[in-house]
């Protein structure tokens, strides 16, 4: 049995003991006001094994969880301190409903504070909390918080190269974010988006994210002492997200010839940039099942040389233009890349970084930024780290696909998700020939029926039945609305083009699924 810890042996021992065997399933740790970890249990290492690398002991707790939530922390410990009563902070961590209580342990000029963590789930034997409504921000509340950022920087009358400047993005980054803006606050112009007090109102404050109203999921941090009324702090959106690779997964690249002079696998010219069969209607479909979609990639061709930061910009530019909806609308929330690589050329890129996959930090960047619900989100990758960085970012292995693995290509992989996100029911969806008389074509009917039922084995999707009416393919499957409509979407892509090659003319009527 090891020696007990000296930051210990000040410790009320009944107050110890009750926190062990009545919080026997808890999460316990012994914490100053500073914020930095003396001791924990082992439940706590576990549960933190992901995120800290090594020990516990001696890393500063309010470097595990948003400035906002350890800023209300240390609000909660000085008033544990002052009153000398028990503090209890319920908060989300790493997705999930957690409730902290202080209590002060030791006096003095480093008092010493035992906190017990107990997931939602357990039973919290103290006064209930009090939730209260918030404020209603209305069309605002559709906005992430780095729209919100932008809008904010907007209402000071900054140009977009200077917001650029400001935020270290390129121009067209910021430029396709006020596009977003725009389409959600349904503005008609640049010139509308001028200042005004409810955008100054709005502009993400170091300690808060904006609240909202009516969500399907929020994101919580109460404070309460016994006989107190709960008091909200913190509340904001959580939505889900699916993380997707760059290379392989979206557009090619081995597939591509290397130019003189570069690397295998380098990518720096938009003009190369290819979608993958069955990507764009991927996107599509995760898109309509309401998943932000964030692209996270490592970029190590920077810190080789073979690139420079403009022109990886250029290439995510070129990316968000070919990804777009059937109205010409931007599909991709976020495309993050990391630059740095431990055997590059350029100096300023030449080092680790917890941005570089497999580590998570692009994932829980994205996270805290767009106010994402990692337990509800996924990753596709077709490279192990892909799912590693997953894993490690508190993403259920079952969560993060690998391409070749776990599904044929990204398609399947959407489908997967939305039949996985989605109750069991059986839909369909039609696509109608460009010429009626074209179903007399017994040989051409029938390969598209083969490829129909070809493409639903490829996808995982069980295809319950195909009818031919009215000149229309009626195509009906065990799933989800949208997982009918992707279906029937791909199916007219790659017959069509099928079909052009063989005739010349569009299978298809231009009309969507």
């Amino acid at each position: 049995m090891s020696a007990m810890p000296e930051c210990l042996r000040a410790v009320d021992p009944e107050l110890l003991w009750q926190a062990l065997v009545d919080d026997s399933e808890a999460r316990v740790g012994l914490t100053t006001l500073d914020g930095e970890i003396l001791w924990a249990n082992d439940i706590a290492r576990r549960r933190h094994a992901t995120r800290v690398r090594h020990a516990l002991d001696g890393v500063n707790m309010y470097d595990l969880v948003p400035s906002a939530i350890a800023e209300e922390f240390r609000r909660a410990k000085e008033q544990c301190l002052q009153t000398g009563r028990p503090v209890t902070i319920e908060t989300v961590i790493d997705g999930v409903q957690t409730h902290l209580t202080y209590r002060v342990v030791a006096r003095g000029e480093r008092p010493v504070f035992l906190v017990v963590a107990r997931d939602a789930a357990q039973p919290l034997a103290d006064h209930p909390c009090q939730t209260t409504r918030t404020r209603d921000l209305g069309v605002l509340s559709t906005l992430t918080r780095r729209e919100l950022e932008i809008l904010a920087l907007i209402g000071e009358h900054l140009t977009s190269q200077e917001i650029a400047q400001r935020l270290c993005r390129s121009v067209k980054t910021i430029e396709w974010h006020r596009v977003s803006i725009g389409r959600k606050l349904k503005v008609r112009s640049r010139a509308e988006l001028a200042p005004s007090p409810s955008a100054r109102d709005s502009r993400p404050r170091h300690s808060s994210p904006p609240p909202t109203a009516r969500t399907e999921r929020t994101r919580t941090l109460l404070v309460r002492t016994p006989g107190m009324r709960c008091r909200p702090v913190y509340i904001a959106r959580m939505h889900p997200a699916v993380f997707l690779d760059r290379d392989d997964t979206l557009i090619a690249n081995r597939s591509l010839d290397t130019p003189d002079g570069a690397r295998a696998g380098d990518l720096a010219d938009p003009d190369r940039v290819v979608l993958l069969p069955g990507a764009l209607e991927a996107c599509r479909l995760l898109r309509r099942a309401a998943f932000r979609l964030i692209v996270f990639t490592n970029q190590g061709v920077v810190a080789r040389g073979g690139a420079t930061p403009s022109q990886v910009d250029a290439v995510h530019d070129r990316l968000r233009e070919l990804l777009v909806d059937e109205e010409g609308q931007p599909l991709l929330d976020d495309i993050l890349y990391c630059p740095y690589h431990p055997e590059g050329s350029v100096p300023e890129f030449t080092r680790e970084h917890p941005w570089r996959k497999p580590a998570p930090g692009m994932i829980l960047h994205a996270a805290e930024v767009h106010d994402l619900d990692l337990t509800r989100s996924w990753v596709v990758g077709d490279q192990q780290r892909d799912i590693d960085a997953g894993v490690r970012a508190a993403i259920a292995p079952q969560r993060c696909l690998q391409i070749g693995r776990d599904v044929p290509d990204l398609l399947a992989g959407a489908i997967h998700i939305v039949r996985a996100n989605a109750p069991t029911a059986r839909t369909s969806a039609s696509i109608r020939l460009s010429d009626p008389t074209l179903r007399a074509d017994t040989p051409l009917c029938e390969t598209v029926e083969s490829s129909a039922r070809a493409l639903a084995e490829r996808v995982g999707v069980r295809l319950l039945d195909l009818a031919w009416r009215d000149g229309r393919l009626e195509i009906e499957v065990d799933g989800p609305q949208i997982v009918a409509i992707g279906l029937a979407a791909e199916l007219r892509r790659t017959t069509d083009a099928w079909y052009r090659a063989r005739a010349g003319r569009a299978l298809w009527h231009e009309d969507r699924p």
